[in-house]
């Protein structure tokens, strides 16, 4: 929704609302890892993605964000 132009610092602070409320959505923590891949903040980017896998091991979009930041993935 806010991951274009700049409303980027908005939706990072939407996505962390996400979490807070519901600390077992994937796609909250995977959302805020881009948001904050965008940001230049690569080190929560992958601490996000990480947890998005830690949750749903199957979410491929967080696996190539990883790959794409350099990480290596199983």
């Amino acid at each position: 929704i806010y991951l274009g132009g700049d409303s980027i610092l908005q939706a990072n602070k939407h996505f962390n609302m996400v979490v807070e409320i519901e600390p077992t959505h994937s796609l909250g923590y995977y959302y805020r890892g881009l948001s904050s891949q965008k940001l230049g903040n690569k080190a929560a980017a992958i601490t996000d993605y990480n947890q998005a896998l830690n949750i749903n091991p199957d979410l491929y979009r967080a696996k190539k964000a990883l790959r794409d930041l350099g990480e290596n993935i199983e």
